[in-house]
């Protein structure tokens, strides 16, 4: 973690977990800052779009997670380009509207705090030993968790 985000920053990292057939959508976040990790899982409450809308879904809860939260600067690891490049744009192709809304809404709270924001990429499903791809496995196991509740 970089001496900024040891101050007053928090790690976000999230991953999301879909089922076409249904179009239910779950999320796991692992948070780290300071004061203590969190780790948070659910399942979004109507239908999703398809697996990019998921992964920004979980993007949002986890820095949702984080904005409760004192903090001056977020870091989010996606394994999402999808996210990834609409968190750095700030846009979404118009005919994703309910994308396009749910972005600006979280970009509106990130800009209101004043709040330094980064998204990294972080690969998936890989053998990698790193903290980021330690997170995305753990996030990755909780989505497909609660995921598997929801389809009870």
């Amino acid at each position: 973690m970089s001496q900024t985000l040891r101050k007053a920053g928090i790690v976000v990292h999230t991953d999301a977990a879909y089922d076409q057939n249904k179009r239910i959508a779950a999320w796991g976040a692992f948070l780290e800052s300071g004061m203590k990790n969190q780790k948070a899982r659910g399942v979004k409450p109507s239908t999703a779009r398809d697996s990019s809308s998921a992964e920004l879904f979980a993007a949002v809860q986890g820095i949702n997670m984080a904005l409760k939260l004192p903090v001056n600067c977020i870091l989010l690891y996606t394994d999402s380009k999808y996210v990834q490049a609409a968190l750095i744009e700030r846009q979404v192709k118009p005919e994703r509207g309910e994308d396009a809304a749910v972005l600006s809404g979280i970009l509106s709270a990130i800009d209101a705090r004043q709040i330094t924001f980064t998204v990294r990429h972080v690969r998936a499903h890989t053998d990698n030993q790193s903290k980021p791809a330690l997170r995305n496995r753990w996030c990755d196991a909780a989505a497909r968790t609660a995921l598997a509740e929801a389809l009870i």
